[in-house]
Formats: C-alpha cells, sequence, structure tokens
C-alpha cells in the first residue's frame, strides 16, 4: 500500500513510519524540516518537506506521492510537555487547520483511507465515568479556557470521521521517543519533580511501541468512519506512573506539594494529572485484531535504565 504520513518525524510517526516500511509500504513521510529528510530516508521512506498549515504545499505533496492511504500524526506540543492553556493554542491550529488541509489533499487525490490520531481528552477533563468506550457521549464545548484545545479535537475528529476516515484516541503517551520523558527523568533526577494532590484521578497511558502498532493495525484492518480507544489495559494515576519512572530510573520518588499551590504554576498540567479519564480498548482489541504488548506501565516501564526513559 502507498501510505502518506504527515507528522512523520514526530514522536509517534518515527515508529509508525518504520513499521510501515518494515511491512513492505511505499511511505511518503512529510516534515516540516529539510534537516530532517535524512531521517525518513534512514528508514526506508520518501521525504516530502512542508508545513501541514500551508495547504498549497500538503495538496502538493500529497499529489505528488498519490497515496492510497494518509495516517496524520499532527502534534505541535512543547517539547517538555504542555503545562499551561497558552501551550496547547498551536496543537489546536494544527489540529483544526492542518487536519483540514490533510483531508482535503487526500480527497483530491482520491485517498481511500484516512487514519488520524485524536486523544484521550476528547472525553474531557475532571472526574469521567469509568473506562469510557468509543460510544460514551464526548463534550462539543467545554467552559473556560479548556474549550480551545477540545475545540481543535473536536475539529480534528469532525474532519476525518466526516470522509469516512478513523480516529484514534490515544491515552497519554510514554516510552522512547516521547519528548516529555527526559524532562521528567531530568527532574526526577535533581529532585526537582513534585507530584500536585497525590494520588488524586487516573488516566489511560500507552506505550509509544503499542501506539504505533495499533496504528498500523487500524490502517490494515480498521473499517471507517470509526472511532478507537487505543490505551493499555490498567488505567493508573499520573502519580503512579511518575513513582514508576523514578524507580526504574534509580531515582527517589518525588515529595507531594498542595493543589492549591501546583495549579499558579502549571494550572492546565494539575488538570491533566489529576482528572478521572479511563477508556476501555475492547473494540480496538476486538475489531483491530490489536493487543498492547505492555498492558500496563509497570511492564512498559520495567526495561528503562537508568540513563534513559
Amino acid at each position: 500500500m502507498k501510505v502518506f504520513v504527515a507528522g512523520a518525524t514526530g514522536a509517534l510517526g518515527v515508529p509508525v513510519v518504520k513499521l510501515l516500511v518494515g511491512a513492505g509500504h511505499d511511505v511518503t513521510g512529510l516534515t516540516r524540516s529539510e534537516t530532517k529528510r535524512a531521517t525518513l530516508e534512514k528508514l526506508g521512506a520518501k521525504a516530502a518537506v512542508g508545513d501541514v498549515l500551508d495547504a498549497a504545499a500538503v495538496e502538493r505533496a500529497v499529489g505528488e506521492a498519490k497515496p492510497e492511504s494518509i495516517v496524520s500524526l499532527l502534534t505541535r506540543l512543547p517539547k517538555n510537555g504542555p503545562t499551561r492553556m497558552r501551550h496547547m493554542r498551536p496543537n489546536a491550529r494544527v489540529h483544526r487547520e492542518g487536519t483540514r488541509n490533510i483531508v482535503r489533499a487526500g480527497q483530491a487525490s482520491g485517498v481511500e483511507r484516512i487514519v488520524a490520531e485524536s486523544v484521550l481528552f476528547r472525553y474531557g477533563y475532571g472526574e469521567l465515568k469509568p473506562m469510557l468506550t468509543e460510544e460514551d457521549p464526548a463534550p462539543q464545548t467545554l467552559p473556560g479556557p479548556t474549550n480551545e484545545p477540545l475545540a481543535g479535537v473536536v475539529a480534528l475528529e469532525d474532519a476525518v470521521l466526516g470522509v469516512g476516515g478513523i480516529v484514534l484516541r490515544y491515552g497519554l503517551f510514554y516510552g522512547p521517543g516521547a519528548s516529555h520523558m527526559n524532562f521528567l527523568t531530568k527532574m526526577l533526577r535533581r529532585r526537582m519533580m513534585r507530584l500536585p494532590g497525590g494520588d488524586r484521578g487516573a488516566l489511560s497511558f500507552i506505550h509509544m511501541d503499542d501506539a504505533a502498532s495499533a496504528t498500523v493495525a487500524a490502517l490494515e484492518r480498521g473499517h471507517g468512519p470509526a472511532i478507537y480507544n487505543v490505551c493499555d489495559d490498567e488505567p493508573a494515576s499520573f502519580a503512579a506512573f511518575i513513582r514508576e519512572v523514578a524507580r526504574g530510573i534509580g531515582a527517589k520518588p518525588p515529595s507531594s506539594v498542595p493543589l492549591g499551590l501546583a495549579k499558579l504554576v502549571m494550572p492546565y498540567g494539575v488538570m491533566v494529572m489529576t482528572s478521572r479519564v479511563t477508556m476501555s480498548n475492547a473494540k480496538a482489541k476486538r475489531e483491530l485484531g490489536w493487543t498492547p504488548r505492555y498492558p500496563s506501565i509497570r511492564e512498559g516501564l520495567s526495561g528503562m535504565s537508568r540513563s534513559q526513559a
């Protein structure tokens, strides 16, 4: 299959391209940076250089590649992860405008299938019902500044599902390639990490390798329009995740700070860390024939060395 991957040199893009090439697909990857052309070629893919926010550049790149399918893995987040709402604005824009450009270019080129990256927070924030399924209602709006990132994800999903595509709502990424892992391990080693409010909340996680394998499974075996939750089997609190990372690198577990104080420093980060947003992956297992190699953060982080996450 001829596959065009947008966001091909991102945290998820690289392992997805690697798996696609390994499975025998003819892959063209889109990257914003000319300097990353070599990365894609080394993986065995062709490279297209252009900004996904430039509609003409996207249409030209897709038209030249002539793909049968598109995988859209668009994010634009700070390398240390978002901690304030303003950090989400570039991501919301690329979700909204970038996805629209990808979908239009795909339609113009007669693409048969589009698979796109979404996120568990499509279901919202706060205390949500346990083990959300794809049939559970997801909000169209949220109060206050939280609505901006949600609106971007809503636009992304609507654009993809509107042309019969497949949306993958991933849990929180971790593992090799997830840039925020470097930041977390650095903070833990320097004893600068603090946890807000103890063990509040619970989240669904997904190892980068499992996210990549699920993406390829959706491309090869999924039938759109469809939504799939892509996460491991056992949700965990963010605090438990951080303690597991600390254990894996041989660092001392971080201490807690009062919730109110933490909100002053990183309001968005605290909202994420203390929310209860857990998903069921039963549909992805059933329909895609996919099973996570790492069923929980314990297995996923057990192989961490003291030098890398």
